[in-house]
């Protein structure tokens, strides 16, 4: 297979152009893109991927992407933290706005499935300087590429992988600290904070009004009401996959909750939802850092919308 950051930059690069062609080079026939941003994570086919991004293109003519960072396993799978600029028919100035891809590559290199998170809803002004790099430049070229009030520490997401040092974590290292995280959490979430993050550590929502949370009492707060139902009903975190390179890991998690009084007929809902955790420890592996990509609408309890559901 060839090296997976290879196509994270022709992907950066050929974003802003014609759809059809970034997803006919870049992505396999069969390949299938899951909303993140919505409850159910819908599924999309490639040819409804190039529709979205024909329409997007439309309504922000001028759009570029920049890549913050990514990681992989070396196994084929590739997680992308990025940000998108550009100016709509309603915007004064030109805006930014996060986002991510989380990519399962087969063995040519192209796409087979992808987990996207994208808001240009919850964009914010772009206070970098005009003289932006082009789209695509990677993070260790021009670590100002992000504006600086949501741009991430220089370690989140390294640029490329150096030689492996004596007693680096492995993948399965990082998979064990995973699940421990979710079951720490579905079983106490205010329990996860205090043994496994840093008195310290942040947490927070790119591209969302909600503020960060800044240490244990704070994220326990928000860890307490994201696990706690209204009515009480239970909820569980699994976790589906997971990439790690030195000192962030990228987490994908399922988190399924009975939710009374947020259903209809028979008066309670499901949510069942996805969303990545990006994480990077400190060196006595405590999560420092802790940013979320994930549906806004928690507890909705309704439909999923257009799109089938990811099973």
């Amino acid at each position: 297979m060839a090296d997976p950051r290879v196509l994270v930059q022709r992907w950066a690069q050929r974003w802003s152009g014609d759809p059809e062609r970034l997803v006919e080079e870049l992505y396999a026939p069969e390949a299938v893109s899951c909303d993140l941003t919505r409850p159910g994570t819908p599924v999309r086919t490639r040819d409804e991927v190039v529709a979205d991004e024909r329409r997007f293109a439309i309504r922000v003519p001028d759009r570029r992407l920049a890549v913050v960072g990514s990681l992989t396993d070396g196994t084929g799978r590739v997680v992308v933290e990025h940000v998108i600029t550009g100016r709509g028919a309603s915007d004064v100035v030109r805006m930014v706005a996060p986002g991510l891809r989380w990519w399962e590559l087969d063995q040519a290199g192209r796409v087979v499935r992808e987990w996207s998170w994208s808001r240009w809803e919850g964009r914010q002004p772009d206070d970098t300087p005009t003289d932006r790099p082009p789209a695509g430049r990677q993070p260790d070229d021009t670590p100002t590429d992000r504006p600086a009030a949501d741009r991430p520490p220089a370690d989140r997401l390294p640029a490329a992988p150096g030689p492996p040092a004596a007693g680096s974590r492995s993948q399965a290292w990082y998979r064990a600290f995973a699940n421990r995280l979710a079951e720490t959490r579905s079983w106490d979430p205010a329990l996860s904070v205090a043994a496994l993050y840093a008195p310290r550590a942040t947490l927070e929502w790119p591209g969302s009004t909600r503020p960060a949370a800044r240490g244990w009492s704070e994220i326990e707060a928000a860890e307490q009401a994201l696990g706690s139902p209204a009515g009480g009903g239970g909820a569980d975190t699994v976790v589906e996959a997971v990439v790690g390179e030195g000192p962030v890991l990228a987490v994908r998690l399922r988190f399924v909750a009975r939710c009374p009084g947020t259903g209809t007929g028979s008066g309670s809902g499901e949510l069942d939802e996805r969303w990545v955790a990006l994480l990077t420890l400190d060196d006595s592996d405590r999560i420092v850092s802790d940013r979320r990509y994930g549906p806004d609408n928690r507890w909705s309890g309704g439909p999923a919308g257009p799109g089938r559901a990811l099973s």
